[in-house]
């Protein structure tokens, strides 16, 4: 009996050596991090906001005031705020990333087509590798979750739950 009915995986990659690296303007913007005073707020909240529009796809025009707004409220609710990059230094567990295919739910794959971070073909490849997957491809979206998806991405979560949710 699996721990869950389903599983939704949103811009995220199990990294197989094949798929393509993120695109050099990521890395370049985030070696910039290890030069930022993260306690200066206004230094913090313009990287951020830097961070954002290298993020975005082309779908949306860049909501450059809400972001900067949505930066401020993260700065003031942070505790340490240089620590908003720790996830990309996370390590161990790699053994599992090879197990993708043995992931045996129903599986709902959503990444969007100019993600610059993990690049689409990197969800298509989940998608493939997890037997009970079905892909929602975001035309024109990075590695953001603009407002302006948000009807789409909840609408086909509740589709895909309740589909799955008397199956099993």
């Amino acid at each position: 009996m699996p721990r869950v009915l389903t599983i939704t995986l949103l811009a995220t990659t199990n990294f197989a050596p094949d798929l393509p690296p993120m695109e050099e303007k990521v890395i370049q913007y985030f070696t910039q991090a290890a030069e930022i005073d993260w306690t200066k707020e206004e230094v913090v909240i313009a990287f951020t906001v830097g961070k954002w529009k290298v993020l975005a796809g082309s779908k949306h025009p860049f909501e450059e005031k809400r972001i900067n707004e949505l930066a401020v409220e993260e700065v003031k609710r942070s505790q340490n705020i240089a620590s908003m990059n720790n996830h990309g230094l996370v390590t161990g567990g790699e053994s599992y990333l090879v197990r993708t295919g043995e992931i045996d739910v129903p599986t709902l794959v959503i990444h969007g087509t100019e993600d610059p971070i993990i690049p689409y073909a990197h969800g298509v490849a989940l998608a493939q590798a997890i037997g009970k997957a079905e892909l929602l491809t975001l035309e024109g979206t990075g590695h953001e979750l603009h407002q302006k998806d948000w009807v789409c991405i909840i609408e086909a979560i509740s589709k895909h739950s309740i589909k799955h949710r008397n199956t099993q």
